[in-house]
């Protein structure tokens, strides 16, 4: 199967030659209808010159030629339609995926051919096996690895028939009717009812919230990409099919002597002549964009507008121009898209609203189509742009609860309550009384029962160092659909009320980036520390509204990131947990004497059987990672951070 680069030259190579091949043609067809018009028309005149055959061999030989380039251009008209660029669409460009969409494409297709659909559900099949050996190690109560293969093997880890037998060696001793009743199920395609069936027992057995049975079908269209033809002035082929029309009535008239057809070819003739002789569409398009504001609070609304000015001095009979919205920023309101005719030196202008959660938004040129009146010629090109062209969303860190701290701490004094016996507020032992012990601390009710004098201790409040390692992995950019926030947005918006609570605090606060984009910001305090944080946040290439192209070298990376770490420093990490690689890190850093909490967006859904094999796994990472010791805060979509805190500190003091 070819890739998407490599089909794209093909098509190009194809397009050109077809325009050649047209290019060389049409001038020889033209001259040809020209001249058997006129000898139409002398017919018409004079019908006697029919008689005169060996005169008119000429014409009938170039009837012949009018009817077979005529069969030609009808061909060409039938198999491929009007040529004309399509602008991309803007008014939704995700730079998110959803867990589970890649399981969909490999179960539901389509597939160019048997081997590529083999290959596909061989992954399924082996993805799926692991997740329900995961789910059975984790529910049944024999964990044995040999009884768990031996329940998959011989299908009795499931009650449901069809389930059961998806992993069997053995499906003979089912039934007949269990036979036919999923043929009845799924006369098309079995092994989708057998990978719904076992995604569906896994789900009753491990997420108890779903409430939904059945799942929907997944998008199964191919994702193409077409070439880009921006940048280029070409043949629309717009009056293919009537130059055809044309070249037959010539060929037919002449050919069968029929005078009439002549003229009927005549009209047409003079609309494909004035087509091909029309002029190329102006270029002279200039743009004027206007964004208000361009530094709006998180999730407001941006009103863009946008001016279009003529400078040609021609008219543009049809011109469309689709403003380049960033990818990440959404339409809410109006149209990017505008189509219009232009008179020389005139304007025009239309507006529309767009919204984002966070980060800058730089917009892109506007795409541009022109063409000439009879539409026979396209030019597409990018327009300059003047005016605004970047839009930067601000942090919003107001936060009122308190952040979930461990109990290890620094030198300096705060709030986290230590082991250590000193001031403060908590009692925590009694020692013998020292000279110089503050008298606000003897413990006068001993002294008075004649016991002695005595010091009370209390347990002191010191300042926590933490660290919030952002997980900004290509594989973190991920949302429960396409239109919602990704878990990397998220994840930064709540870094950064976290962060500045933890200033309020008087914790120590640093900042890095678990991304191929490296990022750190040394563990401070105070109102100049916060300054530089969120200009990190908003800022750094790090922290983009766009996913890495680069791969992230765990073994690269985590060592640079540990000589950086100071040593009471314990860890706020923020991450989906949407692979094995995020969860490798967690517990390799837990492992090395940093205490790790993880803050993590829930990305997941469970409308396809893709999706919910999608939560499954993440739900057996968050099981995997309390099992360490580590702390995990499941943040969903629609739950205010602070509640979340609240139900983790339920969880953790049972």
């Amino acid at each position: 199967m070819l890739s998407d680069a490599a089909e794209a030259p093909t098509v190009a190579s194809d397009d050109e030659t077809e325009q050649r091949i047209e290019s060389l043609l049409s001038p020889v067809i033209g001259a040809i209808g020209t001249l058997l018009v006129g000898v139409g028309l002398v017919v018409v005149w004079n019908p006697s010159l029919v008689e005169i055959s060996i005169e008119y061999l000429a014409v009938y030989v170039i009837s012949v030629v009018a009817v077979i380039a005529g069969i030609w251009y009808s061909y060409r008209r039938i198999v491929s339609s009007v040529s004309e660029s399509t602008p991309p669409t803007v008014e939704a460009r995700s730079t998110t995926s959803v867990p589970g969409s890649t399981f969909d494409r490999l179960l539901g297709g389509p597939f160019p051919t048997q081997a590529d659909r083999i290959k596909a559900r061989r992954r399924v099949s082996k993805r799926l096996r692991r997740v329900t050996t995961d789910v059975l190690d984790s529910t049944s109560a024999d964990r044995a690895v040999g009884s768990i293969e031996a329940a998959l093997a011989d299908g009795t880890w499931s009650d449901d028939p069809v389930a059961g037998d998806f992993f069997a060696e053995q499906t003979g001793d089912r039934t007949l009717r269990d036979r036919l009743e999923t043929v009845r199920l799924a006369p098309h395609n079995p092994f989708v009812l057998g990978v719904e069936r076992v995604v569906g027992d896994l789900a009753d057995r491990y997420l108890p919230e779903r409430t939904t049975d059945g799942f929907d079908s997944p998008e199964t269209a191919p994702h193409t990409r077409r070439p880009s033809t921006f940048g280029t002035v070409r043949s629309t082929g717009r009056w293919r099919g009537l130059g055809a029309v044309a070249l037959l009535a010539i060929g037919l008239g002449a050919g069968l002597g029929k005078p009439g057809l002549l003229l009927v070819a005549g009209p047409l003739l003079l609309v494909v002549g004035y087509a091909a002789m029309d002029v190329e569409p102006p270029q002279s398009i200039t743009v004027e964009r206007t964004i208000e504001p361009t530094d709006p609070d998180p999730g407001q609304r941006v009103q863009v507008r946008v001016t279009v000015h003529n400078d040609s001095g021609r008219w543009v009979p049809d011109l469309r121009i689709v403003d380049g919205v960033p990818a990440g920023m959404t339409v809410v309101e109006g149209s990017p898209r505008h189509g219009t005719v232009l008179r020389p030196g005139a304007s025009t202008w239309f507006e529309y609203s767009v919204q984002a959660a966070r980060g800058p938004h730089t917009f892109e040129s506007p795409y541009t189509i022109t063409h000439n009146l009879s539409g026979s010629i396209e030019r597409t090109f990018r327009t300059a742009t003047e005016g605004d062209r970047t839009v930067t969303y601000g942090l919003r860190p107001d936060f009122e609860a308190t952040v979930p701290l461990r109990q290890q701490a620094s030198s300096h004094v705060g709030r986290v309550l230590t082991d250590v016996g000193g001031s403060g507020l908590e009692f925590h032992s009694v020692r013998e009384y020292r000279a110089g012990d503050p008298l606000s601390r003897i413990d006068w009710n001993r002294a008075a029962q004649g016991q002695g004098l005595a010091t009370l201790q209390f347990r002191e409040e010191r300042s926590a160092t933490v660290v919030l390692l952002i997980d900004t992995r290509a594989a973190a950019y991920v949302a429960p659909d396409e239109q919602a926030p990704s878990a990397v947005d998220r994840s930064v918006q709540a870094a950064a009320k976290v962060f500045r609570a933890l200033l309020n605090a008087d914790d120590r606060v640093g900042l890095a980036a678990l991304s191929p984009r490296g990022c750190w910001l040394s563990p401070g305090a105070g109102h100049v520390h916060w300054a530089r944080a969120e200009t990190v946040l908003t800022d750094d290439p790090a922290f983009s509204t766009q996913p890495p192209t680069q791969a992230f070298h765990p073994h690269v990376r985590l060592p640079k990131l540990r000589k950086r770490l100071p040593a009471d420093a314990q860890i706020v990490m923020f991450s989906p947990l949407c692979d094995e690689e995020s969860t490798a890190v967690a517990r390799q850093l837990q492992a090395q004497g940093y205490p790790m909490t993880v803050i993590s967006p829930d990305p997941t859904s469970d409308g396809t059987a893709g999706q919910t094999v999608g939560r499954i796994e993440r739900t057996l990472r968050l099981s995997t990672l309390r099992k360490t010791d580590a702390r995990v805060v499941d943040w969903q979509p629609a739950e205010p951070l602070p509640l979340a805190f609240d139900r983790a500190q339920r969880r953790w003091s049972r």
